[in-house]
């Protein structure tokens, strides 16, 4: 396998301005506990969001809203830190919680650590497509061309696009590989003609195809239903020592799933300011739109076992072969959404 780290021509600050107009980071934010408060679930929370995506914000409308107080966390600070460098930082520590695309908690199984624990998601499937340049009709027409990956062979952009290349009996050998530091350098790579197919998901997805005109979309990986768009990963050591929080959270986000559903302004407000869009643009309805009937599941839901076993063996087909299926014990923790939601999900 042919596989070259991509320095991008154009610097990661244009980049940003470019394509997500200065959302690759929200300023840290948090509340000390007021008067009358309880005091019972005190100590700071930190929640780690991988990617500046619709998909993902449900702890940012929790924090707004108030919801995190209302279940007595009074010291919550959500930010945004791409997906490669979140997950090591929350297995060291530096967050509570990390949401983002498996295969986070079983990366780092695999490192020996067993350090994240995987708690529940709400988004149903992969929420990532495989976008090709206009030349490319089918995934074998992509032998010996240039395909990005998303910070490395064990993140989901790699398994998903092995998945496509192995379902047309290829694997990454026929293929020219790209590593790019990050999801808004990958699709830069795209558009600037760096490389000829990536998988990425909403809003880069979009701002890709309309940058790059005739790019489309060749697999959307509706089959996988055992690939969860979102996980909610918690570090081990502190949901041993605070359980009654991780329930908490748990609760809060289920609360703000709920919220984002039966009141779309408040979704739209929080989409636009977070992807720092104009409240006038018409993106803001497509994807809180694609987020109610294309992503997200009634409440918040486990990832079972199984399912984590099915995800294994696609890092054990992406070169993996330590990923055992007897780990996936040691990352599901289904109990904690069982308390939370008191009752089986």
């Amino acid at each position: 396998m042919k596989i070259k780290k991509l320095v991008s021509a154009v610097g990661l600050a244009a980049t940003l301005a470019l394509l997500l107009g200065g959302c690759a980071a929200t300023p840290a934010q948090s509340t000390d506990p007021g008067p009358g408060k309880s005091t019972a679930l005190s100590g700071k929370i930190r929640i780690g969001l991988a990617a500046p995506a619709a998909a993902l914000l449900l702890p940012l409308v929790a924090q707004d809203e108030g919801i995190f107080k209302k279940h007595g966390l009074n010291d919550v600070e959500v930010t945004f830190m791409p997906g490669p460098q979140l997950i090591p930082a929350a297995a060291g520590g530096a967050f509570e919680i990390a949401v983002s695309a498996p295969p986070a908690a079983q990366l780092t199984a695999l490192q020996g650590g067993g350090s994240l624990q995987t708690l529940a998601g709400w988004v149903k499937n992969p929420g990532q497509v495989l976008v090709v340049t206009e030349n490319i009709k089918t995934v074998k027409d992509l032998r010996g061309r240039k395909v990005g990956i998303n910070g490395s062979k064990g993140q989901s952009s790699s398994l998903l696009m092995n998945q496509a290349l192995r379902q047309n009996a290829m694997t990454f050998d026929d293929v020219q590989v790209l590593v790019t530091q990050d999801a808004v350098t990958q699709v830069q790579s795209f558009v600037g003609g760096q490389i000829d197919a990536m998988v990425t998901g909403e809003p880069l997805l979009s701002r890709a195809i309309a940058s790059k005109p005739g790019s489309h979309v060749i697999e959307d990986y509706s089959g996988l239903d055992y690939f969860p768009g979102t996980e909610v990963n918690a570090n081990k050591k502190w949901l041993d020592s605070k359980p009654d929080q991780a329930v908490a959270v748990l609760q809060a986000l289920d609360e703000a799933l709920q919220l984002w559903k039966s009141a779309p302004e408040v979704a739209k407000k929080s989409i636009g300011k977070n992807l720092k869009l104009d409240s006038t643009d018409p993106q803001i309805d497509m994807l809180y739109t694609h987020t109610i009937d294309k992503l997200f599941t009634k409440s918040l839901q486990p990832v079972s076992v199984g399912d984590t076993q099915k995800l294994l063996a696609m890092l054990r087909d992406n070169g993996f072969p330590e990923a055992k299926d007897d780990m996936a014990g040691t990352i599901v923790r289904t109990d904690v959404l069982e308390k939370a939601l008191g009752k089986k999900p």
